[in-house]
């Protein structure tokens, strides 16, 4: 939650560039990650064409960078971005079709309404980026 440093729990370790552009640290690291993000989609792109790699491979790997980047910016609180994934997930694979798109919406508003009222109690007014938008 809120610490001395302030509310944000993703990584600090670009705070010299953070106080170089006068850029917050949730905001710095936003703009680390859609570059390496970049850098990494041509690597993805050339390394793990389906030609050479498997569709298996393939996942893991997007799994593992998407993963790490997510941590890199959301710190601990990436176990809700899984949590909410999850339930998704479960309703997908479990629920009627006519019904599923209605319940995977409500289930992700209330989980998010919950997540926004909670960042309410414990950072109000709060300008960093979470995970809850």
């Amino acid at each position: 939650m809120a610490s001395e440093k302030g509310f944000y729990a993703g990584t600090r370790s670009f705070a010299w560039l953070a106080e170089l552009t006068h850029l917050p640290i949730d905001q710095v690291n936003f703009l680390v990650c859609q570059f390496t993000a970049l850098g990494f989609a041509v690597l993805y792109r050339k390394a793990f064409c389906p030609q050479k790699v498997s569709t298996e491979i393939r996942h893991v790997v997007a799994f593992t960078i998407g993963f790490g980047l997510g941590y890199f910016c959301f710190g601990y609180q990436i176990t809700h971005l899984v949590i909410q994934t999850t339930l998704s997930y479960i309703i997908m694979n479990y629920v009627s079709p006519q019904i599923m798109h209605r319940l995977v919406l409500f289930v992700s508003l209330i989980y998010l309404s919950t997540m926004h009222l909670m960042r309410l109690t414990y950072d109000y007014g709060g300008w960093t980026v979470d995970v809850t938008g």
